[in-house]
């Protein structure tokens, strides 16, 4: 079995250059979920949910963010680690999940120039376990199980950091086959680019999202095999007054499903200012009758006092 990763660059390099963050969590990326089996790291780099608040709350009104309320599941074949399990010693088997290293470090490349800043976290996995399993009649079977995975998160902190970017893209494959038979696939990309400018120093922002779940994943035999396609573009405004805060959003969202059951499902949605201006359902899924949605007036005063931004950030007073 064999595994790589990419080395580190210490924070301390560029931490000067980001005096007007709050936190050491400021640029914290959540890398994955990793499920260890005897010392041997197995990860998933998985979709970046944003959940109902994030950034700009009426942005996701009334469409969320895909996996905002069902967050995607992950497969992982243990069928290697039988022989190593069954010997009858206690064994390990668990699951963490993994944001800022523990000395905050951060991977390949950091730039800064005229108080700008570019940062850029980087990783890859690459295992390939194989094994021999008998059972106990005598039956054997060849085991092979595989993933190659990529990440990378580019911020950048630009204009004394009243512009502020994300570039994303998590992507890779898992694979486990059988004497030659596969048994698990999982083919996935996400990407996610976010866009916060800071309008006046009071506090008031505009921020834009681009949001996408690929996805092919066969993840048993007795489990249905999909494709599922969906991007998400949503953009808000969030204005602070003494007065009130007051926001408004846009969202459109197209997502199509496809089994190997021969199930078929798309839907194209747009929401302005907390109203469905447009719903288009098809496929052999698709309800045949019309969802009908309730309209609602002009956007009101929000009663939060500030949105929760990642890492503890904050804008205005």
């Amino acid at each position: 079995m064999k595994s790589s990763r990419t080395s580190t660059l210490p924070t301390s390099l560029f931490r000067p250059y980001l005096a007007e963050q709050p936190s050491e969590t400021a640029l914290s990326v959540r890398a994955g979920c990793w499920l260890t089996a005897e010392s041997q790291v197995l990860p998933t780099f998985p979709y970046a949910v944003v959940f109902t608040g994030g950034i700009v709350p009426t942005a996701w009104r009334p469409i969320t963010s895909y996996g905002a309320l069902d967050l995607p599941t992950y497969f992982i074949d243990l069928t290697p680690f039988v022989p190593v399990l069954t010997d009858g010693k206690p064994h390990n088997i668990s699951l963490d999940v993994v944001s800022a290293e523990d000395d905050h470090a951060i991977n390949q490349n950091c730039m800064g120039d005229n108080g700008d800043v570019n940062v850029t976290v980087s990783a890859t996995r690459n295992i390939h376990i194989e094994a021999d399993i008998t059972s106990g009649s005598g039956k054997t079977t060849h085991v092979v199980w595989s993933q190659n995975l990529e990440f990378s998160n580019t911020q950048q902190f630009l204009d004394i950091t009243f512009v502020q970017n994300v570039f994303q893209t998590a992507s890779g494959t898992f694979s486990s086959t059988h004497n030659g038979v596969q048994a698990l696939v999982d083919t996935f990309s996400y990407p996610l680019n976010i866009n916060l400018t800071v309008l006046s120093p009071d506090g008031n922002f505009v921020a834009t999202f681009d949001h996408s779940y690929d996805r092919t994943s066969h993840p048993a035999p007795f489990i249905l095999g999909s494709t599922i396609h969906e991007r998400q573009l949503a953009s808000g405004l969030f204005h602070t007054a003494s007065t009130g805060n007051t926001s408004n959003g846009t969202n459109y969202n197209t997502f199509s499903y496809v089994d190997l059951g021969g199930n078929t499902y798309d839907r194209e949605v747009t929401a302005v200012d907390n109203n469905i201006t447009f719903d288009h359902q098809g496929g052999t899924l698709a309800p045949r009758k019309t969802v009908a949605f309730p309209g609602f007036g002009p956007q009101t005063p929000l009663v939060v006092a500030k949105p929760r931004l990642h890492g503890g950030r904050k804008i205005g007073n």
